[in-house]
């Protein structure tokens, strides 16, 4: 609890809007670019694009809505790691010792002093692991199409996730029955979400790059 009280107010300390340089800055005006991009636009993961534009347009840019906006993401990453390892078989004490380490570490509550892409990422992959280890003792459609959609998300919000992506579902796959049901709708769902990607970069780069263009 005091771990996650300090990843909140420490966002309020440094506020991200104080740093907007570099990185930062080209993401936050991707954000406002979202339907009118440059080539860097084009060139970066969509899905951070999309939270940013969100995230402007609820808070209009206000630095308290965005300190907490980005106080609350920090707050919730370490609880999906917590609810992975839950799912995955971990015993309840173990799960909070994993929650509180990454509440601690230094490196992944700082990175939320800034608007970086690893803000949504971190807790997309906790979020994935916890639906793999869902399907995983479930075995339904439902539980199945749920690891597929955030697996797919997290590849949106940066392509380097996909090799892990791809180990995690395949394992599920292969450990499971219906695998012709489950390979047929778990292509289908991710060729819906990268499709509209897809078509954006094919209209502006001139080739398709639904995970971006590295």
């Amino acid at each position: 609890m005091v771990g996650s009280l300090l990843r909140l107010l420490v966002c309020f300390q440094h506020n991200p809007l104080d740093y907007l340089f570099s990185d930062p800055l080209r993401h936050w005006l991707n954000g406002s670019r979202l339907f009118h991009p440059d080539i860097m636009g084009m060139s970066d993961p969509i899905l951070y694009q999309i939270y940013v534009f969100i995230l402007r347009g609820l808070t209009g840019d206000n630095r308290h809505l965005v300190a907490l906006a980005c106080g609350i993401l920090s707050v919730i990453m370490p609880w999906t790691y917590y609810k992975a390892g839950r799912e995955l078989g971990s015993s309840r004490n173990s799960a909070l010792v994993v929650w509180a380490l990454i509440a601690w570490t230094p490196s992944l509550f700082t990175i939320y002093h800034y608007v970086a892409i690893e803000t949504i990422l971190l807790p997309l992959i906790g979020l994935s692991l916890w639906m793999t280890g869902r399907f995983m003792r479930r075995d339904s459609l439902v539980s199945w199409l749920g690891a597929v959609f955030c697996w797919t998300l997290a590849c949106l919000a940066k392509a380097t996730v996909a090799p892990l992506a791809t180990v995690c579902l395949l394992y599920c796959w292969r450990a499971k029955s219906w695998r012709i049901k489950y390979a047929a709708t778990g292509l289908l769902l991710g060729i819906m979400l990268l499709l509209p990607n897809a078509l954006r970069t094919r209209h502006y780069l001139g080739f398709f790059a639904p995970l971006g263009n590295s």
